[in-house]
Order: C-alpha cells, then structure tokens, then sequence
C-alpha cells in the first residue's frame, strides 16, 4: 500500500459483521457503518462499507511512511471492540488503473478530451488526449488532506512512464484528480496504437509497476488475480 491510495480491507477466514455505508460528505468520514480504521495510530477516512462482504473501503492516510510495514487495526465505533488487526507492507507509490467493470480487468475507466467515458460504441481516436484514473500516486506536493477531493491540478514532481499499446505514450498531467485518493492522468495516445481494437495499457511510476488485471473477490472467491489480462483501452 502507499500514503493517500484508495484500498479494500477484510478479515480472512472470518467475516467481520459491519453496517452498510457510503460517504456523503467532502471529507469523508472517519467512522462509517460503525466502524473506525486506523493505520499507525491515525484514522483513515472510509467511503464505503459493505456489510454482505464485510469488506471496508478507505483511504490510507498521508502520514503512513512510504516503507517497511504499518498496523492497521479496525474497531466497531460504539462499543470500542476490535474486530481486525493487520501489519502491511507500504511503499512510496503502488500505482492500479481503475477499470471500467470495477472488478480489476479489461478496458481501463477513461474519458476522452470532451469528458465523455471511452467505451467500445465510443473509443478513443489515436492522437487525441485520454484521461485515465487512478490511485496510489502517493504523498506528493500539492495533495489534498486525507479524504479531501482535489481542488486544483497539481503536477507531481516525477512522471510516470505509461505504455499504450507497447509504445510510450506523451503525459501531459499526472497528478491529484477527480476524488479523494485518486489520480489522474491525461496523455496522447500514439499513432502506432492499432485502429478499432483494444490496446493494452500499464505504466511504471518510481520503479513500481501497474496492475495488469489483479483481484480477489471481497467474498474471498478467486478473482482475476489468476488470469493474466492487461488493462486495455478502446482505440479508433
């Protein structure tokens, strides 16, 4: 994990018995469907709770450092109880496309220059600007506070180098964008990307490789953790 990305929690072989919830408020609550998330002593905004998985989502806060491990530990709000605790790995960045299907795989979540999603009745003209979204940029200047959505554009101070269709592709921003956590980035899809298909899409950020389609169910059932399909993105 790394400082400000978005990130799903459970309890393995135990589900944890939470309230439904979803965030309503700008920021985001630190207490949702009564439960509380703490990571290193610091509480983490949540912005969704799904009592049918016990699955938890949530920000990891800024302050969380970039290496070795950090303790997470979850509470039930009223009672004080803890339900969960975990020591996971964090890193300077862990940066993971967000997809259209929102299970992990197949054509990235993406707009074109009006704003519209890039889908396969709408894809995406080689040579024009895409925005894809994203997460776990990590704690960079000009990020928002934790549960905050961004305000302003704010580039951050390395690039990322981002691959469409196996050919490096031009980033013009990449930085804070769209929601809490997220991350946005606006490039040029290259000429050589092939015409009315899909392209594979993944970039590096800081040495640290992309997701190329990696998930596990929040029920705990396999996911496509085991099928090896990289992010794609529509191209006409």
């Amino acid at each position: 994990l790394a400082p400000g990305m978005l990130a799903a929690l459970g309890r393995l072989g135990l589900q944890m018995s939470i309230q439904d919830g979803a965030a309503q408020t700008n920021p985001w609550p630190t207490t949702l469907g009564d439960i509380n998330v703490t990571v290193n002593g610091t509480l983490a905004p949540i912005f969704r709770t799904l009592s049918a998985y016990g699955a938890i989502y949530f920000q990891v806060p800024y302050e969380t450092p970039t290496s070795g491990t950090a303790s997470y530990i979850v509470t039930q709000n009223s009672t004080g109880a803890v339900l969960a605790v975990g020591q996971f790995q964090m890193a300077q960045a862990n940066p993971g496309f967000f997809t259209a299907s929102a299970n992990g795989l197949g054509p990235v979540a993406a707009t074109d220059g009006s704003g519209n999603p890039i889908t396969a009745a709408n894809p995406v003209a080689r040579g024009s600007t895409v925005t894809f979204y994203l997460t776990g940029l990590g704690n960079v200047p000009g990020v928002p506070a934790d549960g905050y959505a961004p305000t302003a554009a704010a580039n951050a101070p390395s690039a990322p180098f981002l691959v469409i269709a196996g050919v490096q592709a031009t980033v013009s921003y990449s930085g804070p964008g769209a929601f809490a956590g997220g991350w946005q980035i606006n490039a040029t899809v290259p000429m050589a990307a092939a015409p009315n298909a899909l392209n594979p899409v993944a970039l590096t950020y800081l040495g640290i490789r992309s997701n190329i389609g990696g998930f596990t169910n929040p029920d705990g059932s396999p996911g496509p953790d085991v099928i090896p399909i990289s992010t794609t993105l529509y191209v006409k």
